[in-house]
């Protein structure tokens, strides 16, 4: 048969690399098409809607998780804290070298890092991106990750912070409050029993992933916030 012209050829070609959709015609009847910006630019940037709403989220959340509570307390005193009792830029340290009220505050700032990169972060980037609505709990779990991850290897300080206890539990109640509860029970119990804050947050990290497929079933189950639980009880 008649070979298709070049001209249609390299028309399918770019069909298909681009993956161009054509767009309804304007509503005023009126050719617009002059005033577009190129199909193959609303191509890509709707690709990657959701990558970029991932990446500002996860970045947002890092820096937020960063702030080294411990460490700038500890500098108004004019001590580093990462030079004195356990090294550990986090709240129980705090409360060894600089005393309760630093502590206190460490501890209050460290947790609030957690709750506010779940409950104010996640939502508020993740609602400037309309596809990432459909993505709530993977943008909150990404979130609360990169937090924790943040306090532990914060940028200022070398990559050196704290253990990221607080923060992980703030993080955890911010997910799935009602089974934070029991993992909070047995945090105290052990602490109570034992003295050791490592233990306790072993154990409690520990009962968390049961705690949440016990109580959240049905729609209420997210595979993105279990995979950070038993995540989390591996790295304790």
């Amino acid at each position: 048969g008649t070979s298709a012209p070049i001209s249609w050829r390299f028309f399918n070609i770019y069909i298909t690399i681009f993956k161009v959709e054509p767009r309804p015609p304007s509503p005023n009847g009126r050719d617009e098409s002059s005033r577009r910006v190129p199909d193959r630019v609303y191509s890509r940037t709707n690709g990657g809607t959701m990558e970029i709403a991932l990446l500002v989220t996860v970045a947002a959340a890092y820096l937020l998780g960063s702030l080294p509570t411990a460490y700038l307390a500890g500098r108004v005193v004019g001590l580093d804290i990462r030079t004195a009792g356990s090294g550990n830029a986090g709240a129980t340290n705090a409360l060894r070298v600089l005393g309760p009220k630093a502590a206190a505050l460490t501890l209050a700032v460290d947790t609030g890092k957690g709750a506010a990169a779940v409950l104010l972060l996640a939502p508020t980037l993740g609602g400037l991106w309309p596809e990432a609505a459909a993505h709530e709990s993977l943008l909150a779990v990404l979130a609360g990750a990169a937090c924790v991850l943040g306090h532990v290897f914060p940028v200022w300080l070398g990559f050196r912070g704290g253990k990221g206890v607080a923060t992980g539990a703030a993080v955890a109640a911010a997910l799935a409050p009602a089974a934070a509860l029991p993992c909070l029970a047995v945090f105290i119990a052990v602490l109570a029993i034992w003295r050791y804050v490592s233990l306790a947050s072993l154990a409690a990290a520990t009962v968390l992933a049961p705690a949440y497929a016990l109580l959240y079933r049905g729609e209420r189950f997210s595979p993105a916030v279990m995979g950070f639980f038993v995540a989390a009880a591996a790295l304790v």
